[in-house]
C-alpha cells in the first residue's frame, strides 16, 4: 500500500451518504498518521454525519466551516488530521 504524508484535498460535494464517508475513509487509509485531509462536502446529512463518522474512527476534526462566509447551507470545508 502506498502511504502519503502531506496535505490532501478531496471534493465530495456531489456525492451522497454513505458514499461520502466511504471515499474519505479510503483516502484516510492511504495517508500517513499526522497528515491533514481537507474535504469539500455539501448537503445537510453529509455536513452532520461525516464529521461524526470521522471522529468515531479516531481522527481529529480540526475545523468544519462554510466555504463561503455567510452561506451556512452551501458547501463546507472539513479539515481532518489523521490519528
Amino acid at each position: 500500500m502506498n502511504v502519503y504524508k502531506k496535505d490532501h484535498f478531496i471534493d465530495i460535494a456531489g456525492e451522497v451518504c454513505p458514499f461520502t464517508f466511504v471515499k474519505i475513509k479510503i483516502l484516510l487509509d492511504k495517508v500517513e498518521r499526522g497528515s491533514t485531509v481537507r474535504v469539500r462536502l455539501s448537503g445537510a446529512d453529509s455536513i452532520k454525519n461525516v464529521p461524526a463518522s470521522v471522529r468515531s474512527e479516531g481522527h481529529l476534526i480540526l475545523s468544519c466551516h462554510p466555504e463561503n462566509i455567510g452561506d451556512p447551507y452551501g458547501p463546507h470545508i472539513l479539515t481532518i488530521e489523521k490519528q
